[in-house]
């Protein structure tokens, strides 16, 4: 059964910057994980997948676009803003 992502990134943490590349951390909500869960950033062509528990890190700055993909979800695809750079979780 396919679930809608709303269960999608709870927050995004800055961990670490260098000029313009900037690690992104980040952690997928959902009732259950049964696969890894992919997170390709479309702008700069690099991906990642998350562990199973949902966190994953990943390169990433402001106005990158985000896809999260998974068998079990629908993929989603979120742009990445300065607001979404300044959370914590």
């Amino acid at each position: 059964m396919k679930c809608f992502l709303s269960l999608l990134l709870l927050c995004f943490v800055l961990a670490v910057s260098a000029q313009e590349k900037q690690q992104l951390t980040g952690k997928i909500e959902a009732d259950s994980i049964e696969a890894l869960i992919h997170i390709i950033n479309l702008t700069k062509e690099k991906g990642s997948v998350s562990d199973k528990e949902g966190n994953f890190n990943i390169e990433a700055t402001e106005n990158d676009l985000l896809l999260i993909s998974s068998v079990q979800f629908h993929r989603k695809e979120i742009k990445i803003t300065s607001k979404t750079l300044r959370r914590k979780y």
